[in-house]
Parts: structure tokens; sequence; C-alpha cells
């Protein structure tokens, strides 16, 4: 049977707005040795609670992209693996993985390279996923509840290589995307996503990018937060002149393309930067760039909303070039507006680091206070929505290890609360990046839903069953729920309900300690419409107990029989008051005084046969006279005399 988690959203409640405070939790992805499921740990914001199995992708992940909707409790997770497969799977509610979609097998020309990148429109909402193909790029569109672009190729018009690492980002004020790329004949291009459509493509560099720079990030993209600009940046190599390599760039306005900027230096001739990581201030225009080189010195470049400053030498040696060992990131919490850091891994086993007070750069730290840490090969910095830097890093012995930086007392939290290594066998080793961290960006809502949302099976035929879990996520203090699942009684039958789930277990209570109040199979009295049934289920926990439920689990399995071909929904009503015929459109969810929770709502769907299009009166009137019209002219056609001359040339 197939089972589709496309996230056919049927019937959305929003009764709880967003709060107006920070949003603290966040959650990182990784892969873990050959394991083709991703692995995934959600900071609460107290510590990273126990790590979770995600959906199957391919295995050996290599690189792993997570980010986080501004609009809903939403992430995508896009993979690649070691033969080149790419993967996109959507996560809801933070505790459902959609089955993974397969973006392209061996689609990415060169597998040690992220061939792929993901962002998400800021006012719409839809997120964006673009992978490499041939010698241009396909793009999906993800809406939230299907996909409304399914692979559309872009047509890369400025460049003629194939594409080995792509980065997008997004516009903090619009749902514009900037998209850069550089390809396997060293050429770097540019283009813009306007919200409706791919445009200004751009050649920005054609001729100083070196051959051994395209195997390492060397490209960089990010939009200032206050005027809507974009920066491209990426690495330059002016060999065999005596001129130093540096950082090219060019801003795009909003509107246009700026001239490019002079390229900034970084100091050494003959070794080109190969690593770029480029982080926007929330709270100005300026940007920080950080900058590895061929020769494993790191510099940042401060670019303060109209030029960039020099560029700042921090080490001469850090761990490696050949993996983005080191990161920086903006701060953004009370007396630190407009400070940074800048990390990076060394030889001895320690991590470094470096504070910007907004004019200049404190001294640098090391920190390894529990000498958990071999040589740090891959640094990546992302910050949480209440002002702690979360560093992940892997190790030298394929450890994963997560810390955060308090901006109050300059110093990292390195144990405690879930912290420190939290996988000792990473996927991909030292030289890929096969983890992210991702913030959250909307506050996890409450909310019952039935999963999967959607299960489209022409198999399903008449006779046969199938089950759906009715599911709640995001609750505190929940003593009872009263759920009724009203379904069309022309498709579907219910046959039985399931209450032993894990929610109230999960709540620290003994197996049973709750009530069944009622359980009804198919009351179509009661269903509100003709030719509906309902399958209620009403429970709440044992009397006499102190505590609620918090979290969320299973609540019920519903099972159905087919009786027919056809769609019928899955729809989620609560009881209605008493004298009240009918179900009200609110799932029951109450606390220990019996109060209403808030919550969001999604309903299920299904469907066991290809419905037939149905055509608007005005268009089958228009095919109607257009098949007239032809009829009449073939009528006249025929009483025309045709000349044998006229029939051999028809031939």
């Amino acid at each position: 049977m197939l089972i589709s988690s496309q996230l056919a959203l049927v019937g959305r409640v929003d009764l709880v707005q967003a709060s107006p405070d920070p949003v603290n939790t966040a959650t990182i992805v990784y892969g873990e040795g050959a394991i083709a499921t991703p692995r995934y740990r959600q900071w609460d914001g107290t510590g990273l609670v126990s790590e979770q199995t995600g959906p199957t992708m391919g295995a050996t992940i290599r690189y792993a992209v997570l980010k986080s909707s501004p609009t809903r409790n939403e992430k995508m997770l896009v993979t690649s693996e070691e033969a080149g497969d790419v993967f996109a799977s959507v996560s809801v509610f933070g505790v459902e993985w959609a089955t993974a979609k397969t973006l392209g097998a061996a689609i990415l020309v060169d597998a040690a390279c992220r061939g792929f990148h993901v962002a998400y429109e800021q006012s719409s909402g839809d997120c964006m996923i673009v992978v490499r193909s041939l010698t241009d790029v396909k793009y999906w569109i993800w809406d939230g509840s299907s996909w409304t672009v399914d692979g559309t190729t872009l047509d890369l018009t400025v460049t003629t290589g194939d594409p080995v690492w792509i980065r997008l980002a997004s516009d903090p004020l619009s749902d514009e995307i900037a998209l850069i790329w550089i390809d396997d004949t060293y050429d770097v291009g540019g283009a813009i996503w306007s919200g409706s459509a791919w445009g200004d493509q751009l050649l920005l560099d054609g001729a100083n990018v070196a051959s051994e720079m395209i195997e390492e990030e060397c490209i960089a993209v990010e939009y200032m937060a206050g005027n809507g600009k974009a920066m491209f940046a990426w690495g330059v190599d002016y060999q065999p002149t005596s001129a130093d390599s540096g950082i090219g760039s060019t801003v795009w306005n909003g509107a246009s393309w700026d001239s490019a900027l002079t390229p900034v230096a970084t100091g050494r001739a003959k070794y080109p930067p190969l690593w770029l990581s480029l982080k926007a201030d929330p709270n100005s225009d300026e940007l920080m760039l950080a900058v590895t080189d061929d020769d494993t010195d790191l510099n940042t470049v401060r670019w303060s909303g109209t030029a960039w400053d020099s560029a700042v030498e921090h080490s001469a040696g850090v761990r490696t070039e050949t993996a983005r060992c080191a990161d920086v990131e903006w701060e953004d919490v009370s007396g630190h507006s407009g400070d940074a850091i800048v990390a990076w891994g060394i030889a001895s086993d320690e991590l470094t680091t470096r504070h910007w007070t907004g004019s200049a750069w404190d001294t640098a730290i090391t920190t390894d206070p529990y000498a958990e840490l071999t040589d740090q090969y891959i640094i990546q910095l992302r910050r949480n929505g209440d002002g702690k830097i979360f560093v992940s890093m892997v190790d030298s012995a394929n450890g994963l290890h997560v810390w955060y930086w308090t901006s109050a007392t300059g110093a990292w939290t390195c144990s405690g609360s879930g912290l420190g290594e939290i996988e000792t066998s990473v996927s991909g080793g030292i030289l890929y990046e096969p983890f992210e961290f991702a913030p959250d960006l909307v506050e996890p809502t409450p909310a019952i839903y039935v999963w999967p949302l959607s299960i489209k099976d022409t198999s399903l035929t008449a006779g046969k069953s199938f089950s759906v879990e009715v599911k709640v996520a995001g609750f505190t203090d929940v003593y009872g729920i009263a759920v009724w699942l009203v379904y069309k009684t022309s498709v579907l039958t219910a046959t039985s309900i399931d209450e032993t789930g894990n929610l109230f277990d999960d709540g620290g209570m003994p197996g049973g300690e709750y009530t069944v109040w009622l359980k009804f199979l198919n009351d179509t009295a009661g269903a509100g419409g003709a030719g509906k049934g309902v399958a209620k289920l009403e429970l709440t926990e044992g009397f006499g107990e102190a505590y609620g439920v918090d979290g969320g689990g299973l609540v019920a399995k519903f099972t159905f029989t087919v009786d027919a071909l056809g769609q019928s929904d899955l729809e989620l009503m609560g009881p209605p008051p008493v004298g009240v015929p009918g179900p009200v459109a609110t799932v029951e969810i109450t606390d220990s005084w019996a109060i209403d929770i808030p919550h969001n709502e999604y309903n299920g769907y299904f469907e066991n046969q290809v419905p037939v299009p149905e055509f608007p009166l005005g268009v089958a009137m228009e095919m109607a006279l257009a098949v007239a019209i032809v009829y009449l002219w073939w009528k006249r056609r025929g009483k025309v005399k045709i000349s044998r001359t006229h029939v051999s040339a028809l031939r």
C-alpha cells in the first residue's frame, strides 16, 4: 500500500498566534555511519533531547541541509549521499517526517561537493530547492501541502559547465531568493528568484577561479537585513600575476546588478580562498565573511553596508583547508547588538574563538574544558532565537560535538543539557558536512493531526482495509481528549478504534490510567451531514492523578474498510454541547480544569481513484464550438472538387 505523506493539509484550523517572545527551540540533523536514516535531536530551550530517527534517505550521507519555515512549524531536509543521489523530506509538528522524495539519482556531477541548496521565501513560506542537473539546475517548490513546482529545469545561460556548488539566500523583506553557483569549468554565476520566476542571470566571474578551488565551497551569497540587497562573493586567484588572491564580489540592489566591486586582498598571492562563510547582522546592513585559504590561513572581512573593510588574519594555521573548519556568526542580545564571533579548529584539540566588539577584535580564547575534542575539521555556527550561538563540530575521530556560546559571559557551555559529543560516528568522515543545526523560526503550536495526512492508493479497492493514527504534539497538561473522526459513508466504513496509544503513558502514568468515556463506530445520525459517518472516541486520564500529559504521542488508531472508489476527508471534529445536533468543528482537548487548550488541527484525506477532470461550463462550450467549426469546415471541404494533381501532391 502506498501511503503518501505529501502533506495535503485539509481544513487547517489556526487557533493560536505565535508567541511574541523569542523562539528558543531548534533541531540538529546528522548522518550516522552508512545508515540511510538521518538522526536528529531537538533543542527544547534548555537541552538537547535524546536521539531520534528521521526518514529513510540515501545511505552514507555526505551533505545535509536543514532549513526552518518562517511561517509554520516545519523544516525541510535535503541530503546527498556518496553515489550523488539527492533526497528531500519535510518535517511537520516537529515530530513527523514525510516519506523522502527522490530529487535525482546520481544527479550530482561530483558527490564530494554540495550541488544543491534550500531556502524559504520569507513572506509566503514557500520552500525552494535547487539541484544541479547536467549543465543546468532543476528546482522544486513546496507550499506547505504539495509540490507546486516539481523538478522544473532552469536553463543556466551564462555558464556552460556542470554546477558543482550551489547556494541560496532568502531576502528577509520579500519572497526574493538569490542563487549563486560555480561550475566545473571554474565559472561563477548568479540569478534571482522574484517570488514567481527566475531571471537576471549574470556571469560573475569567468576568468579568475583556479581549478583547485572548486573542490571547496569558494562561493557565498547573503542578503543585508535592512535594505533588501544581496551580496555575492567568491574566491579569486590572480596567479601567475603578482597580485594577491582575494575575494571578488557584486551586489544585487533589488532591481539590477551593481558594478563588480574591487577585489579584497586576503594577503596570500599563491594561496587562493577555498572556503567562504558569509553571515548578515540581523540589526543592520553589515555582513561578516570568514575565508580559509589554500595555506590554512583564516581571515575575516566586514562589509559596513557600503564597502568592505581590509581583511583581518586570525590564524596562519587552521586545522585543515580541505573542510570548512571555520565559521562566523553575529550576536543578537542586549548589549551585544552588532557584535560577532569567529570560531575555528586547530591542531591542538581545542576550539579557538575571537569576539568582534563592533569596532575591534578581542584576544582569541581556546576552549576544551573536558578534553573531549580531537582535531576539529568541520565547524558550523548558528544563532538561535534566544541569542545563544550553537557550534556543531566534527573531529578527526568522526565525533559530532555541540556547544553553545553565551554573549553575556563570552564563554562556551560545553556539557550538561545533552551537550558535548552527541554522535561518535558521523557519516562522511571529516571531508563533508553531513549535519546542520536549524533554529526554529515559529513557536511550535500544540497540534492534533491525522497521520498520514494523505493516503492516495488505487490498490485500496472495495473490501480492503487501512488505518490512520490520530496523534498530538506540543501540548502541556492534557487531561482529556474528545475526538470525532468524520468520513464519507459512501466510500468508507469505520471498523475499529484502538485507543491503547502511548499518549498518556508518555505523561508518566502507568499504562491504562485513563478512562474511555465513549467509543462508537459508524454513527451516521450524529455525523452532522447527509452521507457522513463518524467514529467517536472520548477519553480522559484517571481520576485522582495530580498531573497531565506534556508533549505528545499517539491518541488512537482508527481502522476503515473501503466500500467503493472515491475520495473522503477524514475530518477531526469534537462533541457538540448538549442539545446541539452534529459535531463541532474543533476537537475537545482539555486541561485539569476542563478548560479547552488552544491548538491547531490537521485533517486527513483518502483517495483510491484518479479524479476525472471537470471542465467549467465556459470551457465545455468553447470545446463544443470548436468541434462544430471543424465539422462545418470538413463538410464544406468535401464539396470542393479536388483535381488528380492535388491528390497526387497530398500522397
